[in-house]
C-alpha cells in the first residue's frame, strides 16, 4: 500500500490481479491497471506490494508492483496506466545477488532505488533503478541480529 500525496492510496489486488487506486475522501475504488491482461508477456500473477516513486515534494509518476509468482517488479506509468519500462527481474544474473522470497518494497527517493525485504535470504536488499538495463542489487542489512543499544 502506498500514499500518493493527493488524497489517494494505491493497493494491489492479488485476486483480481490489478493495481487499484482508492480515493480517501469518498472511498471510491478505481481499477487503474489491469495487471497487463492485454500483454500476455507481462501479466500480474500474484502482486503483493506496491511502492510509488514520489516523495513529500515530488508527485509519483511510476508504481512499482512486486509480483511474486512472475518473479518481477513491474513498472506502471501513473499518468496513463501503461508499462513504464521492462519489469525488474528477481534473478536475472548468475553473478549478481538474486531475490528469493521478497515480501515488501519501498521507494528510496534520495538514492533512486527500491528497498526490498526478502525473507528467503533474511535481508534488506537495495535495487538500483537508475541504471537503465543494468540493474544492481546489494544487501543493506543481512541475517545478523542487530546490536541493541
Amino acid at each position: 500500500m502506498a500514499l500518493d500525496g493527493s488524497d489517494s492510496v494505491w493497493v494491489v489486488d492479488s485476486g483480481l490481479q490489478q493495481l487499484v487506486k482508492i480515493n480517501l475522501s469518498n472511498g471510491q475504488r478505481s481499477a487503474f491497471y489491469d495487471g497487463g491482461q492485454s500483454d500476455s508477456d507481462n501479466k500480474f500473477n500474484q502482486p503483493i506490494a506496491v511502492a510509488l516513486n514520489g516523495d513529500a515534494t515530488t508527485p509519483a509518476t511510476i508504481a512499482f508492483v512486486l509480483d511474486v509468482k512472475n518473479k518481477k517488479i513491474h513498472q506502471v506509468d501513473l499518468t496513463n496506466g501503461t508499462d513504464a519500462g521492462d519489469p525488474l527481474l528477481f534473478s536475472d544474473s548468475v553473478l549478481d545477488l538474486n531475490l528469493v522470497l521478497p515480501r515488501d518494497l519501498v521507494y528510496d527517493a534520495i538514492n533512486d532505488r527500491l528497498l526490498v525485504t526478502d525473507r528467503g535470504i533474511n535481508s534488506l536488499v537495495a535495487i538500483s533503478i537508475s541504471g537503465g538495463s543494468e540493474v544492481s542489487r546489494a544487501i543493506l542489512s543481512g541475517p545478523v541480529t542487530p546490536d541493541i543499544e
